[in-house]
């Protein structure tokens, strides 16, 4: 179990254990809600009732985050 820290510009992961968690890192977040936080940017980005209704621009995940690691749980 550990914290993975990505770069956005250069798509770069450096996992830490928790443990050793850099200072400037100030609320690392569970795998879980960061896949819900995204499939409901996705879903009601437009709003709730554009969910429904319309559904233009609605996004939908592909996958589970734990669907992309690697055999050693690692993303990247």
């Amino acid at each position: 179990m550990g914290v993975a820290v990505v770069d956005a510009i250069s798509r770069a992961v450096q996992v830490y254990s928790t443990d050793n968690v850099p200072g400037w890192v100030q609320r690392p977040y569970d795998e879980v809600l960061v896949e819900d936080y995204l499939g409901w940017w996705g879903a009601y980005r437009g709003g709730w009732l554009n969910s429904w209704l319309d559904q233009r621009d609605v996004l939908h995940l592909t996958g589970g985050l734990t669907a992309s690691a690697g055999e050693d749980g690692r993303y990247g």
